[in-house]
């Protein structure tokens, strides 16, 4: 059912009652149907509606659009019957669960800033556990040098849980995490960095208005090893060799999501702002202390504008590789057997990655190209390439 039928519901649902009656109308109960294995309590949990509230359509259009942005159901309708009483009405959810197995892999040829690798990720979840939406997955990523130096190496392994409502609540989520790290850096300059060891990363985060929230993380990378070398602003002599020895850290997000789809978006927008040890290019984590994604469609095509990369928010994660600020170009590819969904996307971008011996800044300018599948067999699927320069060599 599209959402724009909820107008002509509401008035149906008053009794034939005019437009303007509509914020009369009162919640008598919300009901699920088609979930046979997700708890009703989980979905209602993205529905800020509850028995003896009045009846907001704009919170049934978000409650639709935060229901379908989740991998848990295939599709998702939002509708309301009349009630026992006048001016009352039932708010029904109905779902089309999808698997609670999920899988995620990328693969992809990098080529940047003549440090050439290839890239396989991988992940598998169980999304639904407890019938509660809480999920488990375990993902992997391998970036292995195809050439000598410069090169960018890395090897990850990560087991992590995230519970959507934690201790019951409708607005509390955390997310735990286990992961094994070794990645290496050197660029044409004399940059490098050098990380191993393991992480435990915890985080918890609210939930408030439309599709707003806070996340403040504590992370722990007991014995690490971890050295960096770096040309600073300020001349050839200016290059610093540094042992991290730092173990804690501590990180804040702000964020808002109110993108229909976290691989497929078609409409809304996601942001953050973040401070903390794990932002900036002098952390291990090298997160982006800003993050925005915004899509825009257009008639059969798709125009993304992306900043800081592609959003993780709340308690979602997916893998990417992109540059500090691009602007996507796309278009839908139709279903198919073995495909439910598809994109193709064309991503020009920029960026920087730190300074050479002779103060001058380096630049990043290059393109990706891929396509992203939804497969009935293998999950959502990344193949890409990517290739950048620094334009002043």
């Amino acid at each position: 059912m599209k959402l724009s039928t909820l107008t002509l519901l509401l008035a149906v649902a008053a009794g034939g009652a005019h437009a303007s009656e509509e914020s009369n109308l009162q919640v008598q109960n919300v009901e699920c149907r088609g979930n046979h294995s997700t708890s009703c309590d989980f979905i209602r949990s993205h529905l800020n509606l509850s028995a003896g509230m009045p009846l907001s359509e704009v919170e049934l259009r978000n409650a639709q659009l935060r229901l379908s942005s989740l991998r848990n159901f295939e599709a998702v309708d939002v509708r309301l019957e009349k009630g026992a009483q006048r001016n009352a009405v039932v708010v029904v959810i109905e779902v089309t669960e999808a698997s609670p197995i999920t899988t995620e892999s990328l693969v992809g040829l990098s080529s940047r800033l003549d440090a050439t690798r290839s890239v396989i990720a991988g992940r598998v979840a169980h999304q639904n556990l407890f019938g509660a939406g809480k999920t488990l997955d375990l993902a992997a990523v391998a970036a292995t040098p195809l050439a000598g130096e410069p090169y960018d190496e890395q090897y990850q392994v990560h087991l992590r849980y995230a519970d959507p409502n934690l201790f019951g609540s409708d607005s509390y989520f955390a997310v735990a995490r286990a992961s094994w790290i070794n990645a290496s850096r050197r660029d044409i300059y004399g940059n490098f960095s050098d990380f191993e060891g393991a992480e435990i990363d915890l985080r918890v985060g609210r939930r408030f208005g439309d599709f707003s929230y806070f996340t403040l993380s504590a992370t722990f990378r007991p014995n690490a090893q971890w050295v960096t070398g770096e040309w600073d602003f300020g001349g050839p002599t200016d290059f610093d060799v540094t042992v991290r020895d730092r173990q804690h850290g501590y990180g804040l997000i702000y964020g808002w999501n109110s993108e229909d789809d976290l691989y497929f978006p078609t409409q809304g927008f996601s942001f953050h702002i973040g401070a903390g040890w794990d932002f900036g290019s002098g952390s291990p984590a090298n997160r982006s202390h800003v993050q925005f994604r915004r899509t825009w469609q257009l008639d059969d095509s798709l125009l993304t504008v992306k900043l800081g990369g592609s959003p993780s928010p709340e308690y979602r994660t997916s893998f990417d590789e992109s540059q500090l600020l691009s602007i996507s170009y796309g278009r839908s590819l139709q279903a198919s057997e073995g495909v439910k969904r598809g994109r193709w996307y064309i991503e020009p971008g920029v960026g920087t990655a730190g300074y050479t011996s002779g103060d001058a800044r380096i630049y990043e300018v290059g393109v990706k190209a891929g396509v992203r599948l939804d497969t009935t067999a293998f999950g959502i699927v990344d193949l890409y390439l990517i290739a950048t320069q620094d334009p002043q060599r």
